[in-house]
């Protein structure tokens, strides 16, 4: 058992110049509905106009994203594959699965967001994002201007029946008020913590309150509007402290889902504990001592939760991967690492 007190290592948002040098690969499997299941394995294949080479098999690193060797040579193209956790070594053959061709150079951690919605004539492949991978915090996320809707396990129904999003945001707490649509509808941003993004409107007043709305995909509505929306929100208050509303209860009525904000993703930490806290770690086990009565959140470093509850004294809980965690004790988050 290792016994650890905070070393509570401050979450710099990610900021640099980007090297066209690449030295490593990185993948985001998509978690267990997607390519992470079976013990599946992962290979790259990088081409350009001439050649082409492999990667060694990619291992899980810390954060729990996949990672490789670049091989040597200029490289313009890439096609991630995935494979039987028999097989020998990445190549043409004996695949699971694979992404169409991508192209390369500009990022370096591709996102798997699907099975099947990419296609080079018959075959039917994986498609995603890129992004640029930071160690120890994930993948970077510009959140600048945007505003990030996600749902907990009650509310999991508002992504039924390819439902569409949008919200209104107001200078005032009434839905009289004056107020803005987002000027498009919401899009998937983190399939695996199903996470949707909009962008926030420009006004020279600063909003105090947001509305999100629920819309039916087959509206004649072209963006967001009051029309054509099935479900909604309360009014909220909203400050932009944080940008992710997780909409967690319904009512009786159209608009009446409420919830809470939380950041996304989990950026910021404190660095001092406002009471004596340890952690007690025996594999993927985890406890946290502290003092009197506390409620304790527990998210994975892409902002998704993993457990809360309220104890007094102590809380246990256990992940399914070693990697970077979030605890939020009362409130205030810091980051603890399970190996």
């Amino acid at each position: 058992m290792k016994k650890l007190t905070f070393l509570l290592v401050a979450l710099l948002c990610a900021s640099g110049v980007f090297s066209a040098e690449i030295n490593k690969i990185y993948l985001d499997a998509g978690g267990s509905s997607l390519w992470d299941q079976s013990e599946a394995k992962f290979g790259v294949m990088f081409s350009n106009d001439e050649s082409s080479a492999f990667t060694a098999f990619m291992t899980k690193n810390i954060d729990g994203i996949y990672e490789a060797e670049v091989p040597a040579g200029t490289w313009t193209m890439a096609r991630f594959m995935r494979y039987a956790n028999t097989a020998s070594t990445p190549a043409w053959a004996d695949f699971w699965n694979k992404t169409c061709i991508l192209e390369y150079g500009a990022y370096d951690l591709f996102t798997v967001q699907n099975w099947d919605e990419c296609s080079e004539g018959e075959d039917l492949n994986s498609d995603g994002v890129w992004s640029q991978y930071v160690e120890g915090e994930g993948p970077e996320v510009d959140t600048e201007g945007k505003i990030y809707l996600t749902f907990g396990p009650n509310c999991a129904w508002w992504t039924n029946d390819n439902a569409m999003f949008g919200a209104i945001f107001r200078t005032d707490y009434t839905e009289a008020g004056y107020g803005l649509f987002t000027p498009a509808y919401f899009t998937l941003a983190d399939a695996v913590n199903n996470v949707w993004e909009g962008d926030i409107p420009t006004n020279e007043e600063p909003w105090v309150s947001v509305q999100f709305l629920r819309y039916d995909p087959a509206t004649l509505q072209p963006t967001p509007a009051w029309a054509d929306f099935w479900n909604g929100t309360v009014v909220i208050d909203y400050t932009g402290t944080n940008n992710c509303f997780k909409i967690e209860t319904s009512g009786a009525e159209q608009r009446s889902c409420d919830g809470s904000w939380m950041q996304y993703p989990i950026t910021s930490v404190q660095s001092t504990p406002d009471f004596d806290t340890e952690i007690l770690v025996n594999g993927l086990n985890v406890s946290l001592i502290y003092n009197g009565e506390a409620n304790v959140e527990v998210y994975g470093i892409g902002g998704k939760l993993i457990t809360s509850g309220s104890a007094e004294g102590k809380f246990d809980f256990n992940v399914n991967n070693s990697g970077i965690y979030i605890v939020r004790i009362n409130g205030t988050s810091y980051k603890v690492a399970v190996y």
